[in-house]
């Protein structure tokens, strides 16, 4: 969808229905214990690692309900 069609739009974007999970899914892989108690590097890579590891505990438990 391009910019001009998003900016003058009638309907709401469908996707920002999903924007509080996915900054819960960032706050939880943010969480210092992950880091400081389980090994867990402070890097850009380990935050990614990270992220993708709460995010796919999370899309499992989607497929479940």
């Amino acid at each position: 969808m391009n910019l001009i069609n998003r900016l003058f739009r009638s309907t709401p974007d469908p996707r920002e229905a999903l924007r509080p999970l996915w900054y819960r899914v960032v706050a939880l892989s943010r969480e210092p214990e992950w880091y400081a108690e389980c090994g867990v590097a402070d890097t850009v890579p380990g935050r990614f690692d990270m992220i993708s590891t709460v995010l796919s505990f999370v899309l499992l438990r989607l497929e479940r309900g």
